[in-house]
């Protein structure tokens, strides 16, 4: 082989190792933004499972507060339970 060719299939190996670097680079950025577009969607979700989470609270602490309002005031009365047929009633006295 003459060095002419040497050359020449040196060039065209650069050339070939160049274009699989640029399309190793664009695979990689479509995976960067492909990762980006995942990231952005996942803390979407978290904060809506945030926003979740804090009407779940929300509401389990209205429901507490109920039930503590309605023992309150349940424990204000006496009462006694007499039992007739098999079926009884709570009379307040």
């Amino acid at each position: 082989m003459s060095l002419k060719e040497v050359i020449t299939s040196l060039k065209n190996d650069f050339h070939s190792i160049n274009k699989e670097i640029d399309s190793m680079k664009e695979n990689n950025e479509k995976q960067e933004e492909k990762i980006f577009q995942e990231i952005k969607k996942l803390k979407l979700e978290m904060e809506l499972l945030r926003k979740d989470n804090l009407s779940f609270k929300t509401t389990i602490q209205s429901l507490s507060d109920s039930i503590n309002s309605l023992s309150s005031v349940e424990s204000t009365y006496d009462s006694d339970i007499y039992y007739n047929d098999d079926e009884y009633s709570t009379i307040y006295l």
